[in-house]
């Protein structure tokens, strides 16, 4: 039986006694035990034997051995005392997992592996203990591209220092070395990531405590240190408790970041935190690229001061627990003089590998296929490419929009392969300048269904089979009606749903003036140059299928913005030919529509004729 087996053995053991959460902290000391016990540096702080001989004692002798630690290696200064498991614990159970402990040998699997091995196995632990955990192949693909070999690394969201430990690493086999710094909010997964960046031959970091937004712990008065690398996984959709209006080490010089989501706020502390030549890998999940209000502005700013290199989207799935898509942002103080005044995007989403269940991976290829592409430049079809800095648009960064997938998954049509040459020779115009648009009501709480509600909502579930189903569209009573008109609908109103990924159309037939365009809609009406049914039709089509569907964004719920409706570029046609195709195209429809239905009841007929000759058609009859 192989070492790792013994150890996941010892992990299994530990589940029925222990929440993950709490498997890791003991575990973490376990292995340090271990660890120091055979190292002759430390044989007067740690005898595991002497330890074993304490029975009933043995958590108070080993509560002294941790304090011994450190008092005597003042790394470990104040690093045992955020950790609370021994105080669940009896002597028995303390003692059995020592003798397990004991009985395998760690030296031989690494302690550093150990503990690799015990943050991939505890699957439920960023739900349980609230640890920031990345996953390993995002850490590497990162390290990778940012390639520390010599010089200072820095993270400001260090979590349990995957991204450092894979710093250490990279730095070893390019025969270099990297000074880590790093900073975490939580007090008990900082003690972790201490225990082990130790046993990965980091004694010698800095890793501090606290928020780096009130108490940035590495700076000079109110100067932040400088670094060489930053690396930083940043906490998705965090809620800040800390006002950015007033920073005193000037950090928010690209605007004043969101309080609601700090995304931005990690992004312009790690910017404040690179030295002249600094390069950063930030990991951000999509709504980073493409939000509004005041990110906008932020990512304008940031772009236009050219120090954003490339921005890489990667596989959904890659984390446990969760299933979002993430992006890789590289940010270079110092970018070739090639690259200046430009972006280099990669839609890497196809980059991945099935793991267990329903967890992926990014593969040793793939990593390698992606970092190639970053340091060469190389501008491939469909994944890679330059894009100017005054062609991005709204601040808009999501790879998507600048790398045109040819071929789609289309309803009705099936995979459709299409010739974005082509594209360019379709005479078009931007819907905008042939329609105006209206949101949908938002149906909150306060509006209660009634059958003899005021007013019809058309909800998503209304409109099927390319029309609005008037029989299921429910009545609400709307006390607070001052600005009902607004989303009110009028006969040949075209509308498309906005959310998800199956972009229903329809268009409004004649009402009693009470239907109202809920909330998951936008309302087009169309002017004089721009027939509805024209209109409709070409939204339904495989290519106005695509080009909606390369405008989606978002992260659980897909979603196209009024804006993205709004400059939708549609065939050029004067509306007479338009009302000429649409008359020619229904009237070839009703008369197909005719023909089936003959067909139909010659169908029906044949099959009685044949129920009449076997003699059974008179024991039964049909209504209706």
């Amino acid at each position: 039986m192989s070492e790792k087996t013994i150890f996941v053995g010892a992990l299994k053991s530990l589940q029925d006694e222990l929440n993950p959460s709490e498997s890791t902290e003991l575990l973490s000391i376990g292995i340090l035990i271990c660890s120091l016990d055979e190292d002759g540096r430390y044989m007067n702080i740690v005898d595991m034997d002497s330890l074993l001989r304490e029975e009933s004692n043995i958590l108070i002798k080993l509560k002294e051995i941790l304090e011994d630690i450190e008092k005597e290696i003042p790394y470990f200064e104040d690093v045992f005392s955020k950790l609370t498991v021994l105080e669940k614990l009896s002597a028995p159970q303390l003692s059995r997992f020592l003798y397990d402990m004991k009985a395998i040998n760690l030296n031989a699997m690494g302690y550093d592996k150990c503990f690799d091995l015990l943050i991939n196995y505890n699957e439920t632990l960023s739900r349980v203990g609230g640890e920031h955990i990345s996953p390993e192949t995002v850490n590497k693909l990162a390290i990778s591209i940012l390639s520390p070999q010599d010089g200072s690394f820095y993270n400001g969201a260090f979590g349990l220092g995957g991204g450092a430990v894979e710093a250490i690493r990279c730095a070893k086999e390019n025969n270099g070395e990297v000074e880590i710094y790093g900073q975490e909010k939580d007090a008990r997964t900082y003690a972790l990531a201490k225990i082990r960046l130790f046993l990965s031959g980091g004694e010698h970091v800095k890793i501090a405590t606290g928020d780096i937004f009130s108490t940035p712990n590495f700076r000079t008065g109110n100067s932040l240190e400088r670094f060489d690398y930053v690396y930083m996984d940043i906490p998705k959709g965090l809620v800040a408790n800390h006002d950015f209006t007033h920073d005193p080490f000037d950090r928010f010089l690209y605007g004043i970041p969101s309080q609601r989501n700090s995304d931005l706020a990690f992004i312009s502390h790690a910017l404040a935190s690179l030295n002249r030549k600094g390069r950063a890998v930030l990991v951000v999940a999509n709504g980073t690229l493409f939000k509004g209000g005041a990110n906008v502005s932020i990512r304008n700013n940031m772009i236009a001061s050219d120090v954003l290199e490339a921005v890489i989207s990667l596989p959904a799935r890659l984390y446990k627990n969760t299933a979002i898509p993430v992006n890789l942002m590289i940010f270079n103080k110092d970018k070739y003089a090639e690259r200046r005044n430009k972006v280099f995007f990669i839609n890497a989403l196809e980059c991945f590998t099935e793991g267990r269940g329903t967890e992926r991976y990014i593969s040793e290829e793939d990593i390698n296929k992606i970092v190639r592409t970053v340091q060469s430049g190389r501008e491939v079809e469909e994944f890679s490419k330059f894009v100017n800095i005054d062609k991005i648009k709204d601040g808009i960064l999501l790879p998507s929009r600048y790398l045109t997938q040819s071929e789609m998954d289309i309803p009705e049509y099936g995979k459709v392969k299409f010739d974005l040459d082509n594209l360019s020779n379709i005479k078009t115009s931007p819907l905008k300048n042939m329609a105006t648009f209206f949101s949908g009501y938002n149906v909150g709480s306060k509006n209660k269904e009634s059958e003899k509600g005021k007013y019809q909502i058309v909800r998503i579930s209304d409109v099927y089979d390319g029309k609005l189903h008037e029989a299921g569209i429910a009545r609400y009573d709307i006390k607070n009606n001052a600005r009902i008109e607004k989303y009110m609908l009028e006969k040949d109103d075209v509308i498309l749903a906005t959310r998800g990924t199956s972009l229903k159309v329809a268009i409004i037939p004649e009402n009693d003036g009470d239907m109202l365009l809920s909330q998951n809609f936008i309302g087009i009406r169309c002017g004089t140059d721009l027939d509805p049914a024209f209109l409709k039709a070409y939204l339904e089509s495989p290519l106005g299928q695509f080009s909606l569907k390369n405008k989606l964004s978002g992260t659980a719920i897909p979603t196209l913005s009024r804006k993205d409706v709004e400059t939708l570029e549609i065939p050029d046609m004067s509306i007479k030919d338009q009302v000429t195709m649409m008359g020619e195209y229904f009237s070839k429809e009703k008369s197909i529509e005719q023909e089936i239905a003959k067909l139909e009841r010659e169908l029906a007929d044949a099959r009685s004729d044949l129920f009449d000759e076997m003699g059974i058609s008179g024991v039964y009859e049909v209504e209706g």
